[in-house]
């Protein structure tokens, strides 16, 4: 009994992970979205000297996809 409750816990975890990770890969996409809208509203500017805000952008949308990668590995990980 108490294993089987354990187990339908970890399973919920497991649920919360993923949709967190789907969550900062949407964050991550609309970051990229906005870097591309803001490059293309300033095409004079190339990527050699872009304003910091759309390198930031772009930085933060890869770190939170690399949190989103790691968080959709420990849900995959079957619950014993």
């Amino acid at each position: 009994m108490i294993k089987r409750f354990f187990h339908k816990i970890k399973e919920k975890v497991a649920g919360w992970r993923a949709a967190r990770a789907d969550r900062l890969i949407r964050s991550a996409e609309g970051l990229e979205y906005r870097a591309r809208g803001y490059i293309k509203s300033f095409p004079e500017q190339k990527f050699h000297d872009l304003d910091e805000t759309g390198i930031a952008m772009l930085e933060l949308a890869g770190k939170k996809r690399k949190k989103a990668r790691k968080l959709w590995e420990k849900a995959r990980k079957p619950a014993p």
